[in-house]
């Protein structure tokens, strides 16, 4: 038996601490005793009142909220990889099971893909306010719709998604979505 907590376990008693009974915890943590874990839920203060908020990572629910979009719009995006990082809570596995998303990643995704949020909302309260990092992306972001694409270069939609296909464009796709960087289409015009 580990005397140390790791800090995948000090994380799942975090967000755990609402709802966890007896028979939870020694489903959690098979390798701590009673005392242990009662031990660490009074240092880790269990008063508090909280939900999953402890400042590493965000809920599929605080991520939604975070970035003002709707909560299976969230899960989708992160289900789907564009959130380096995020993992699942071992305390809530099965289908809708919990994800961590860290917040370092948000800054991450929102630098990456600026294309996907028109703005962001003021954060909830307690929450890191992420508007800045996506100002500076959307201003430094040249991404166009491959609509825009076709219209500039006066082709088809699908030679351009060939093109990005090919990687004979800068081009990222998110999920069906293709976008293109419109530096990319510069050269190809003149030709």
């Amino acid at each position: 038996m580990s005397s140390k907590w790791t800090e995948d376990e000090l994380l799942t008693l975090e967000e755990c601490l609402d709802d966890l009974t007896v028979k939870r915890a020694k489903r959690l943590f098979p390798n701590r005793t009673e005392g242990s874990v009662r031990g660490m839920i009074d240092r880790r203060g269990a008063g508090r009142s909280r939900r999953t908020r402890n400042g590493l990572c965000y809920t599929t629910s605080e991520l939604a909220a975070v970035l003002g979009v709707g909560e299976r719009l969230a899960r989708l995006w992160v289900s789907s990889g564009l959130f380096d990082g995020a993992d699942r809570c071992p305390a809530w596995r099965g289908k809708r099971g919990r994800w961590r998303v860290p917040v370092a990643s948000v800054e991450v995704f929102l630098q990456t893909y600026p294309m996907l949020l028109a703005f962001l909302p003021a954060p909830p309260p307690g929450y890191e306010d992420h508007r800045p990092v996506l100002a500076r992306a959307r201003a430094e972001s040249d991404w166009i719709t491959v609509p825009e694409a076709a219209r500039r270069m006066r082709v088809h939609q699908e030679a351009i998604r060939r093109l990005a296909r090919d990687g004979d464009i800068v081009a990222v796709q998110v999920r069906r979505s293709w976008w293109v960087s419109a530096r990319s289409l510069r050269g190809r015009l003149a030709a």
